[in-house]
């Protein structure tokens, strides 16, 4: 039949699409099995609204679709699908105690958790938010934009790749409880407000230009790199119980300095930085900043 309605069921083995032509079967329960195989030319499995489904092994992608809906699917294993996949507005959390492999497709909300090494491969595009759980491990191996947020966990490692070609850009919000090292000279953007949480570790291996739009706060450790390190927007806000430190740093918006800033090389800017009371400035080397309201 063109479209298809299929209720919770558990299966230990394999659950195959093979559905063609335009039709379209819903998950209108949740389903467990063991491998999710796609191959149904031109048929489409859509995942429903609002379930969990959670498949143990791997997710193989030969010819049809599957969309998300606005579900959450669990994958234990890995996949080599590039291709045939609708994110909606569901979630992917890639959830095995050791290593996976993920499929290359735009995702919406994708969360890695578990343990191990998650291989990214050419992943481009998150519309929704990138989740780091568990003690789960992970590295871009492209350019990468992230609409939603960026939570990198406790316990958990993100690591943007070597080549200095691969760009990050977080639309959302940035919260680091865990480890996120940003390797290679692409610049890095962060729209949203960045957070790093007390344990968390904000680690800058590569010279590249940094860009912030909204607040910094530090509670953990930061260790910016020499690259330029800009706030561009108005009413920014560096904060945090721990010392940012920014060898270079530009204001071309307006920006208040709540805690203890140090800026060892240079600090310009044509807009203006305002120390709040009781918060520290400590400039090593040359300023020429428009406003410094001290």
């Amino acid at each position: 039949t063109a479209t298809q309605s299929i209720g919770s069921f558990t299966n230990s083995g394999t659950v195959s699409m093979i559905k063609t032509g335009s039709t379209t079967a819903t998950f209108t329960g949740n389903v467990t099995g063991g491998d999710l195989i796609i191959n149904g030319s031109g048929g489409t499995l859509n995942l429903g609204t609002a379930r969990t489904h959670t498949f143990t092994g791997n997710w193989t992608r030969t010819a049809g679709t599957l969309n998300g809906g606005s579900s959450l699917l669990q994958i234990g294993g890995s996949s080599t699908a590039t291709a045939g996949f609708t994110a909606s507005t569901g979630t992917v959390e890639w959830n095995a105690a050791g290593d996976q492999t993920l499929a290359v497709v735009s995702y919406n909300n994708l969360t890695l958790s578990g343990s191990g090494t998650k291989t990214l491969g050419a992943i481009t595009t998150i519309g929704g938010n990138l989740t780091l759980s568990g003690t789960a491990s992970a590295t871009t191996g492209a350019i990468l934009a992230i609409t939603g947020n960026l939570v990198v966990g406790t316990g958990t490692t993100f690591t943007t790749g070597a080549t200095n070609t691969w760009t990050l850009t977080v639309t959302g919000t940035t919260s680091v409880t865990g480890t996120l090292t940003l390797a290679n000279t692409g610049a890095k953007t962060f729209t949203g407000n960045v957070t790093v949480n007390p344990g968390g570790v904000w680690n800058e291996t590569g010279i590249a230009a940094i860009g912030y739009s909204g607040n910094l706060q530090n509670d953990g450790t930061y260790t910016a790199n020499t690259g330029v390190h800009t706030f561009s927007t108005t009413g920014n806000i560096i904060s945090g119980a721990n010392e940012v430190a920014i060898p270079n740093l530009t204001i071309s918006g307006t920006t208040t300095n709540n805690g203890t800033l140090t800026v060892s090389t240079a600090l310009s800017g044509a807009s203006s930085l305002t120390q709040a009371v009781h918060a520290t400035l400590n400039i090593g080397g040359t300023s020429g900043i428009t406003t410094l309201t001290a």
